[in-house]
């Protein structure tokens, strides 16, 4: 017999692309699988989570479009709905503190959360808001009015460097020191939009993303004429520019890097030898249908979260086994109220995570806790908070990528395991040449005591190696599958 090994070279390798690309060691419906905790050695189940609703009775909640730390308030969030509502959220309470009355003020494109200064920033459909402290009631015509600049035109974006908050809006850069204000102090060529606005990781220049027109917010996937800025922010001149391949959306530093959404791809900024930037390198294909503006990609600890339709993507450096992709969760599963069981599989097509965000990190770095949120508008939207340092104990489902074999017998499967502890189990099936999954056995502390390891006998003839577990809690270090031809 032939013996085919999934062990943590295999586990190492993340999340597929596709069911049968070689790009990932775990097929792409995977959800839940705690890398974090992997150690480079283990198949860990889901993270510790849970959920709760932000509803308000007699209101609108709209959706979370974004949300940032409150500087003067360690372990709080500053979070923004699209009707306005705005929310101080905490690890497990969410409290609507203002409702901004204003029509359309909000919106997927146009809507972000900026600390600066001590304070918070929101741009909106036409102005920029100034929340003081983060706890003070916001002032809702702070760039058109306070600071006296008028109102803005379609999206505006905000970037940080230093003591100075940089604006784009339309062709125009201005800037804002915490003390004075400059309105449109660099302007770049009149038939560019900016649509993202980043630090340059290696130095202080201002990267800057643009299109050409003015639309508001394109359709994500018209071809458009787009290029990157650098941008020296002492003497705000171009540095130098490029084409790239569709309209940026969003951008993160890690690791030195700048890594971009444009279009459906997720890729970085290649740089010359200098550093300087000179282009883009395609990572991985996103499967979106709509854009992945800033609130749906960002740094969270040691890893780039993205909001891929109703599945949390996360990549980066797994315990130094290279940067890999997994997927953390999804939105489609209930949430806990009332009763209801956590991360209990529902049919939402419409579910997706609109925003994510992190709610506080530890000391070494590895994320604590993580909201995002996703549901209908109408049916009552909730928060969801991820402990990637905490094994879950409810179960999880995944699946391992097809192996082609040819037509083949599936004989005996080998599991090794760290020890089993009151309450562990697994149940391993394996995919048939008719398309169905067929029980292999069983593996629990219930039926076999605090043991590691398991062999299961089984008769599944396949053509394409792939199995199935459904598990709680423990580690898994090893699957071993013996085969033999079917000729």
């Amino acid at each position: 017999m032939q013996e085919l090994i999934i062990d943590k070279s295999e586990i190492a390798k993340g999340v597929g692309s596709l069911e049968e690309m070689e790009d990932g060691g775990i097929n792409p419906e995977s959800i839940g699988i705690n890398y974090p905790l992997c150690k480079g050695a283990s198949l860990i189940p889901r993270a510790d989570y849970y959920d709760f609703p932000y509803h308000h009775s007699g209101s609108y909640q709209g959706r979370i479009l974004d949300a940032v730390p409150i500087p003067t308030t360690v372990g709080s969030l500053y979070a923004v709905a699209s009707n306005g509502n705005h929310y101080r959220v905490t690890s497990d309470s969410c409290t609507r503190v203002y409702l901004d009355y204003t029509t359309g003020a909000y919106g997927y494109g146009y809507t972000q959360t900026v600390s600066f200064g001590g304070d918070i920033f929101i741009p909106t459909t036409d102005d920029i808001i100034r929340v003081p402290g983060g706890t003070g009631t916001p002032d809702l015509t702070w760039w058109s009015n306070t600071r006296g600049h008028g109102k803005l035109a379609g999206a505006t974006f905000i970037a940080v460097i230093g003591d100075t908050m940089y604006v784009g809006n339309q062709c125009y850069i201005s800037t804002w020191d915490g003390g004075d204000s400059v309105k449109n102090a660099l302007t770049l060529p009149s038939s560019m939009s900016i649509s993202c606005m980043h630090q340059n990781p290696l130095g202080d220049n201002l990267l800057v993303w643009t299109n050409d027109g003015y639309a508001s917010v394109l359709d994500h996937n018209q071809e458009v004429k787009a290029f990157m800025y650098v941008i020296d922010t002492i003497t705000l001149e171009i540095l130098s520019f490029f084409p790239v391949p569709e309209r940026t959306e969003a951008a993160e530093n890690m690791n030195g890097q700048t890594f971009i959404t444009y279009g459906d791809n997720f890729g970085y900024v290649v740089r010359s030898s200098s550093g300087s930037p000179v282009g883009y390198k395609l990572i991985r294909k996103l499967n979106v249908n709509a854009p992945i503006y800033q609130p749906r990609m960002k740094k969270i600890g040691p890893f780039i979260a993205i909001a891929e339709k109703e599945k949390l993507l996360m990549y980066g450096d797994v315990n130094g086994m290279g940067n890999i992709f997994f997927y953390l969760g999804r939105a489609n599963q209930a949430y806990y109220d009332s009763g209801e069981t956590p991360w209990q599989d529902v049919s939402v097509s419409s579910d997706i995570i609109d925003s994510v965000f992190s709610i506080r990190t530890a000391i070494d770095e590895n994320i604590v806790g993580m909201g995002i949120y996703g549901n209908g508008e109408t049916t009552g939207g909730f928060i969801r908070l991820i402990d990637l340092k905490n094994r879950g104990t409810l179960p999880v489902i995944i699946k391992t990528k097809k192996y082609k074999s040819g037509r083949v017998w599936i004989r005996k499967i080998y599991v090794e395991s760290e020890s089993l502890q009151n309450g562990d189990s697994l149940d391993l099936k394996a995919l048939h040449q008719d398309g169905t999954w067929v029980t292999v056995g069983t593996y629990t502390y219930a039926g076999d005591g605090a043991v590691n390891y398991k062999q299961m006998e089984c008769n599944v003839l396949t053509s394409a190696i792939q199995l199935q577990l459904t598990w709680n809690r423990f580690a898994i270090n090893k699957l071993s599958i013996f085969y033999e031809s079917d000729e």
